[in-house]
């Protein structure tokens, strides 16, 4: 999930010179004085004011190896970085600054994800484990791992279990969304101890998943909140799921993913960004080509 370069455009639509490197995520993080345009370039990252992508402010290159996924929590405050070495690195986005090192991961760390409801924590995904992580405290608060599911949902014992190849966490709830090497989509409940609960797994792709974006979407008429899930894979689709509960009841209930529509987009996806504009929620598909697709969500 990469591309070339960071290449970016004035207000115009006048291309400004690229950086040159292997830019692997990109993220927006708004302060109270501006708002920044964030690159990861290899295992350093840099911070443009979005209004001037000219040059950048700073430039910081505190992971050891590259990094896969930056994170912004809910203050713009803090950036988490993960790379190839399993480290994490949580860095001040006003003075640039590592705030904290976390390095008790033994493999790659593919991505990672501040927890909106929960200030001090984020979840993030350490080659076949889901680790829920009290930065704060800096100690982990529960892990997951493949091999521990449920043979009901995935069969017998994996020796070589789907590694977990993105993450993304709902807004407003503690469940938690992830794309799995073997095309499923597993939902799960962060409670409030140390457990993480398996609430569905829904094998919604032929190929690997690439991105997940987990969307919540409150009805206008009552205070109901529901969840979609929007996915992209190998198989160059794009699906919209909706997570429904089988038996009516969220008390006790079984969850279940439901699909509502897919989309051959026509090539392998990359990356998936949201915008909302009032009711209407638009994606941006990232592929393999040097297009960027937007799609209108049509969700009921």
């Amino acid at each position: 999930m990469r591309t070339q370069d960071d290449s970016k455009w004035n207000k115009t639509g006048t291309l400004i010179t690229p950086t040159e490197g292997d830019v692997n995520a990109i993220c927006e993080a708004t302060t109270a004085s501006r708002t920044l345009l964030i690159f990861s370039l290899d295992n350093c990252i840099l911070f443009y004011d979005r209004q001037n992508l000219t040059e950048h402010l700073h430039q910081v290159c505190h992971n050891k190896d590259e990094i896969n996924q930056l994170s912004i929590n809910a203050k713009g405050n803090l950036i988490c970085a993960c790379d190839d070495s399993g480290e994490i690195k949580l860095i001040d986005t006003s003075s640039y600054q590592v705030v904290k090192t976390l390095t008790a991961h033994d493999n790659i760390c593919s991505t990672v994800k501040f927890i909106p409801r929960k200030p001090w924590e984020y979840c993030l995904v350490v080659w076949i484990k889901i680790i829920r992580w009290d930065f704060n405290r800096g100690r982990p608060l529960c892990s997951l791992n493949q091999n521990e599911l449920s043979n009901s949902n995935f069969g017998s014992y994996a020796i070589n279990p789907p590694m977990v190849h993105t993450l993304d966490v709902f807004p407003s709830t503690s469940m938690v969304v992830c794309g799995l090497g073997n095309g499923t989509v597993c939902v799960y409940a962060m409670k409030s101890g140390r457990d993480m609960e398996l609430l569905c797994a829904s094998e919604l792709h032929s190929a690997s998943i690439s991105c997940t974006c987990a969307i919540e979407i409150s009805k206008s008429d009552s205070k109901i909140v529901e969840q979609f899930v929007v996915s992209g894979g190998d198989d160059r689709r794009l699906c919209v799921s909706k997570l429904v509960v089988r038996d009516g009841s969220k008390a006790g209930g079984k969850y279940n993913l439901e699909l509502l529509s897919q989309v051959n987009h026509g090539s392998k996806i990359n990356c998936l960004a949201l915008h909302r504009n009032c009711e209407q929620f638009l994606i941006f598909v990232v592929d393999l080509t040097c297009f960027v697709s937007v799609y209108n969500l049509l969700m009921s």
